[in-house]
């Protein structure tokens, strides 16, 4: 038996090795031979899926790289479509078979055998892909009208899922004739981006053709920046009026906000950085300039909610850009103090009880921002703890980094997945912060305890490959941990990591204890859980309390 466990740990250690040999040639490009350390690691761990998803993640890069230098390969193109139907990008799948089918010559009767087999086989191949992009949709749009209808018949707070899927209906059709088309759009995205996908070949020039006939209906302004807009909408107000200048502002700053978020989904975080910013820029500029003007004269888009929203967005964007390391004209400095600003704001201009809000729009314009707002926080204090040049000054930003991720996990509805993400982050602050399980063990009972309602609805979502692997390890090390801890050879203030931190580990106390976990399955029985609920004392998540130092008691 003992040399069954030494030879499963021996296994998993050496596949985490392969693992992080191959992440750093991946890094450096050299795809081909981190396909080959993924597969070495798969056989030593041949359950472990992240290794799989690693693999064909160096699979799909080959591919580009061969279309990249050849674009009329028709094979290379087919290769391509296979390894994004691998990693389930339905989309970039159509896209590659589409054009692999291009690459050949015209079907008739002169056409070789090889070219015949082909033909069936990328026909097959983009059948599965369009197949399985609809299936995504169709699932997830039917999962999340299904159970948000439930919450909101049991009272509860559901997240804001369902409120996306007018959105991605109306991406799916004709070009709107009355000039509301991108106002329905940035309305939807600021509710949730995740709504928005590109399902058809030619919606960007639908797209386009849309934008471009709204700015000429509601007179918006081309090519000028935050202060070209500024001096002409002024100007348009002393000659015009509000019924002229309203629609030009609205159009403006909404379609920034649009190609901000079209830059967001493409991955582009420098000018998704730029556009929200020329947005809230205006808007803040507008709302102190025409502070008592009517709504209903100076227009939506200045009203409090709306700004919010837009800043929401605006942090997003530079929280991903620096996490990238893209080009960004803001500091982490700046993005912790627009966080803060942003958290003040929502705590200072709660929903009025003469005009309540519904639930949907309490969650888009109040919970939603505060919550991203505090999990920006959370990454600023991680990364200066990560950067600390002692132990004290690196446990005093990996407290803030828990707090602040804490109190972002549990302001979102728990059916949320970025809900779990945020407290999956606490989690691994307090790991760096040497804390016992004492401390930390709650939030991973909170992640398991309410993980079914969250897949639910989220389970097929854009991020769930990535949101899988991370709380599988969380959720892997939580059991792992509660059966040392039931051995009753460790004191319960021991403390205890993943090995996957040690990398990173500068401030290690001297009695850590690094466990490997193997995520597996993670299906939690009701019984596992109160197990766990007794090797942790009984401890409730609520037991979990800071004081007025910021320290967790």
């Amino acid at each position: 038996m003992a040399a069954n466990t030494f030879n499963s740990d021996h296994g998993i250690r050496r596949g985490e090795a392969l693992k992080n040999e191959g992440n750093n040639l991946h890094q450096q490009g050299k795809y081909r031979a981190a396909y080959i350390k993924y597969s070495e690691a798969i056989k030593e761990e041949p359950k472990n899926a992240v290794y799989y998803a690693n693999r064909a993640a160096s699979s799909l890069a080959l591919k580009e790289q061969a279309t990249n230098l050849d674009s009329k390969y028709s094979k290379a193109w087919g290769r391509l479509g296979a390894a994004n139907a691998a990693l389930g990008s339905w989309v970039q799948s159509i896209e590659a078979w589409k054009k692999a089918l291009a690459c050949l010559p015209v079907a008739n009767s002169d056409c070789k055998e090889n070219e015949k087999r082909m033909r069936l086989q990328f026909l097959e191949g983009l059948k599965k892909a369009e197949s399985g992009q609809e299936e995504v949709e169709n699932s997830a749009v039917k999962r999340a009208a299904e159970i948000v209808d439930q919450r909101v018949a049991e009272g509860k707070l559901s997240s804001e899922f369902g409120n996306g899927v007018e959105v991605m209906n109306l991406l799916k059709k004709q070009i709107a004739p009355d000039g509301r088309a991108l106002s329905e759009f940035s309305n939807g995205l600021l509710r949730d981006l995740r709504a928005f996908h590109i399902s058809q070949n030619d919606w960007s020039d639908k797209y386009n053709d849309q934008a471009k006939f709204e700015f000429s209906f509601h007179g918006g302004w081309h090519d000028v920046g935050t202060k070209g807009v500024k001096e002409q909408a002024q100007k348009r107000l002393m000659r015009e009026g509000w019924h002229r200048t309203r629609p030009g502002l609205a159009i403006t700053v909404r379609a920034w906000m649009m190609r901000g978020f079209i830059s967001s989904f493409l991955h582009e975080s420098t000018p998704a950085v730029e556009f929200h910013s020329r947005a809230v820029d205006i808007l803040d500029w507008g709302s102190r300039l025409w502070y008592n003007v009517l709504k209903e004269d100076r227009g939506v888009i200045f009203e409090k909610t709306f700004i919010r929203g837009a800043k929401r967005s605006l942090i997003n964007a530079i929280h991903q850009a620096l996490m990238s390391n893209h080009d960004c004209s803001y500091t982490r400095d700046q993005l912790a103090e627009l966080s803060r600003d942003l958290i003040a704001d929502a705590e200072a201009h709660p929903p009025s009880p003469v005009a309540p809000v519904d639930v949907a729009t309490f969650l888009s314009f109040w919970q939603y921002p505060k919550a991203d707002a505090l999990a920006c926080l959370g990454w600023y204090h991680t990364r200066l703890g990560l950067e600390a040049e002692d132990a004290d000054s690196a446990s005093l930003e990996f407290n803030q980094a828990a707090k602040y991720y804490t109190q972002a996990g549990t302001t979102l509805p728990e059916d949320e997945e970025t809900a779990h993400l945020y407290l999956r982050a606490a989690i691994e602050a307090h790991w760096f912060n040497n804390d016992p399980p004492v401390v930390y063990m709650p939030l991973a009972i909170k992640i398991m305890d309410s993980r079914s309602q969250m897949l639910e609805i989220w389970e097929h979502s854009a991020m769930s490959d990535a949101r899988d692997s991370a709380l599988s390890q969380v959720i892997a090390f939580a059991l792992h941990l509660t059966e040392v801890l039931e051995k009753g050879t460790h004191s319960k203030n021991s403390v205890f990591k993943p090995c996957d931190t040690k990398e990173l580990d500068k401030f290690a106390a001297a009695n850590v204890i690094y466990l490997c976990s193997h995520p597996g399955t993670c299906s939690i029985s009701s019984k596992y859980l109160f197990q766990i609920y007794l090797v942790t004392n009984r401890l409730t998540f609520e037991s979990m309390k800071y004081n007025n130092s910021d320290k967790v008691v």
